[in-house]
């Protein structure tokens, strides 16, 4: 039984949305989209027929429409030339000026339309807008995003994703009623009509391309939607290759110089992770899956059966080596088809249902395809980053990092309670019920309880809208002899703020017994055993594979996961092997980290365990190594906050990095200037400092 913690029941009075509030009562349900590409001027000319649909209670005059409205974020420049609504077969021109959303951002834009005749429930009207947007600065590689860009070569290419709002979105007309972001959002049917030089390439992704029609010095590529959902166009020169499988086709859009046998590789890894998906989640409608890689620099956006990715993710040398990590974000956008796109969810656990279940389908597909301990590292490592304690859903909203982090663990966790089989009949039915609709939080808690015939609310009270973490402790352990038997009586306590059921195992001089157990928060329970032998230690959860404790214990979950092709887990275990005085094994991990790429922390933390394991020379290779990387690098605390080398407080990272240094080197500087000069004149002739032993692996965040 899972008891709702205070906060957490808070929480959820805070997160109840009122009557409707959620149900947008008007939305765009068809686009009718022309474009034409004027590449010379960096702009693009649209023309975007809306079918709205008024699905409320009172007639609608006035609508306000999102297009393109953050222009420093869109890096583009808007120019709204004209709106009319067809009334009678006949098109009429409307009113129209920008506003202002000041609830979200003073700098969000919207366009404010008087329709000419009033929108009635329950009836539709044809909205049409021309305009014309341009790229502020197309040149600029330090934008994370640029819908157009100039490559180094001089050629142009566009990328639009739905995140910008590249077609008119109408705002919600009830605005909801706490800080959620991820209102309910009716999903289009679309055709587009995209004019583009004629060498180029268009894909609209996760539609059908119905045909291409050549131009004198043009292409116009059509395509439309495969099922309604807001899309998103890539067009450029791009180097086009088509994988197919039984099952499936597979269609990549990449910039040229790829090798095409690594990205056919890529293309069958793709099929497979889709096979695997339609196995575990239900089958989707289409068979053709689009992946769209852009030079400009965009991260990954999953779509209906398909995503983008940009070189930087991609890699612009794709090696067998590095193939295995290029395939993770793809198989998490490619898994998006089924938690984002087909089931979209809103209100508050939006990013649970989105970006927590694309994390676990691809760790599961790599737990069950490769035997890897995928999720056995995806706890450990949050535990390790000290996120295991993150709130998923809050007050002021989803947190991505714990939904990216935790929200997978969350899940593994239920599978466990759970049960297998009755936890993949779960997600299987929750895809098939809201399959082409939308779901939010308590959708997905309720089959849950449909499937299973259990009450499983309390359970995401504790690991979602909670912080808790169950942390079981053992207060008393006694073995007293009791004729020719022995009696073991065991008491443990959760001082955790969750629960979960953990193995318990006894200890003897010629066998082990376990016996699982499961405690509520703030609770104690006693466990009496009768054995033939005396039990010398009882030990909670001795491989460190269950999602508890607190402490050093945290620590060696590490040690608990198996194989893994992970090299941040081969540090990390490296680490903790150090601590625990396994100096050579601790050398092998972390070495193996070193051979698939170079960071400063790995350098720093073999030289550690170089230096306790005796090995001035190898540890000196190391040290001078990480010194000189400090000595070059613009801001060095930056790069060792994640391994875990210094504390996330900043304030507190320039004295943990300062006395890192003095402790390496005997020397006793202050500032990052004065280390580059003394290193500048210093590194021929330096000697690690004989109480650099002292220091640990890890930094000083966690071992000193």
């Amino acid at each position: 039984m899972y008891r709702k913690p205070i906060f957490a029941l808070l929480l959820s009075l805070i997160c109840i949305p009122r009557a409707g509030v959620y149900a947008e009562s008007v939305g765009i349900v068809h686009y009718d989209v022309e474009m034409k590409v004027l590449a010379e001027r960096n702009a693009v000319q649209m023309r975007t027929r809306c079918t709205i649909r008024n699905d409320g209670a009172a007639e609608l005059t006035q609508l306000a429409f999102d297009l393109l409205a953050r222009e420093g974020r869109c890096k583009a420049r808007t120019e709204v030339q004209r709106i009319w609504q067809q009334v009678s077969g006949n098109p009429v021109f409307l009113k129209f000026k920008h506003g202002q959303n000041g609830q979200e951002s003073s700098e969000r834009k919207l366009v404010d339309v008087t329709l000419a005749s009033g929108l009635a429930p329950g009836s539709s009207t044809e909205v049409a807008f021309d305009y014309a947007w341009q790229a502020t600065d197309p040149t600029n590689t330090r934008d994370n995003y640029r819908p157009l860009a100039t490559l180094p070569d001089g050629s142009k290419e566009i990328c639009l994703l739905s995140d910008i709002k590249w077609l008119p979105v109408v705002q919600p007309v009830q605005e909801s009623g706490g800080p959620n972001r991820f209102a309910l959002q009716i999903k289009p049917s679309w055709v587009i009509k995209a004019a583009v030089p004629a060498d180029w390439h268009v894909v609209a992704l996760g539609g059908r391309h119905v045909k291409t029609v050549p131009q004198t010095d043009r292409a116009v590529f059509v395509w439309k939607s495969t099922v309604p959902f807001y899309p998103q166009l890539m067009a450029g020169r791009f180097q086009k290759q088509i994988v197919e499988t039984e099952s499936t086709k597979v269609v990549l859009y990449l910039p040229k110089g790829y090798d095409p046998g690594l990205v056919e590789r890529i293309g069958y890894e793709l099929a497979r992770a889709y096979d695997f998906y339609t196995d575990t989640f239900g089958r989707l409608e289409g068979d053709e899956i689009h992946i769209g890689v852009s030079s400009a620099g965009q991260g990954g956006h999953g779509g209906y059966l398909s995503f983008t990715m940009d070189t930087n993710m991609l890699g612009r040398q794709i090696t067998k080596e590095t193939l295995p990590m290029v395939m993770e974000p793809m198989r998490h956008e490619l898994a998006h088809s089924w938690w984002g796109w087909s089931v979209t969810s809103y209100g508050p656990g939006t990013k649970f249902l989105r970006e927590s279940m694309a994390n676990f389908a691809s760790s599961y597909f790599v737990e069950k395809t490769t035997g890897q301990d995928r999720l056995a590292a995806d706890m450990a490592k949050l535990f390790w980053t000290g996120l295991h304690t993150d709130l998923i859903c809050g007050a002021q909203g989803d947190s991505e990092r714990a939904a990216y982090m935790k929200g997978p663990v969350v899940l593994n966790v239920l599978r466990q309670e759970m049960g297998e089989p009755q936890f993949f009949k779960v997600l299987k039915h929750f895809a098939s019920q809201y399959r082409g609709g939308h779901a939010k939080m308590s959708d997905f808690i309720s089959t849950c309880g449909q499937i299973t015939g259990e009450d499983w609310k309390e359970f995401f009270d504790q690991w979602c809208f909670g912080t808790g973490v169950p942390d079981y402790r053992i207060e008393k352990f006694d073995s007293t002899q009791r004729g020719e038997k022995w009696q073991t009586e065991v008491v443990i306590r959760n001082a955790g703020g969750a629960m979960i059921t953990c193995p318990l195992e006894l200890q003897m001089a010629n066998e082990n017994y376990r016996k699982s157990f499961k405690i509520e928060p703030g609770q104690k329970k006693t466990l009496t055993f009768t054995t033939q032998s005396r039990v010398t230690q009882a030990v909670v959860d001795p491989e460190h594979r269950t999602c508890q404790g607190s402490g050093a214990e945290c620590r060696l979950k590490m040690l608990g996961v198996g194989e893994v092709e992970a090299e941040w887990i081969w540090y990390w275990r490296g680490v903790v092997l150090t601590e625990e005085g396994q100096y050579d094994r601790a050398i092998g991990d972390i070495s193996r980290a070193m051979d698939r790429h170079s960071h400063p922390a790995f350098s720093y933390s073999r030289g550690i365990a170089h230096l306790k394991n005796g090995d001035i020379e190898a540890a000196r290779s190391d040290v001078v190594a990480f010194l000189d990387w400090v000595a070059k690098s613009n801001d060095p605390r930056r790069s060792l906050v994640y391994p875990g080398l210094l504390s996330q407080d900043s304030s507190k990272q320039w004295d943990q990095l300062n006395h890192m240094l003095q402790t390496l080197t005997g020397q006793n500087l202050r500032t990052h200037e004065q280390w580059r000069k003394w290193w500048g004149r210093a590194r021929e002739d330096f000697q690690p400092a004989l109480r650099a032993q002292q220091l640990g692996p890890g930094g000083l965040t966690r071992s000193g």
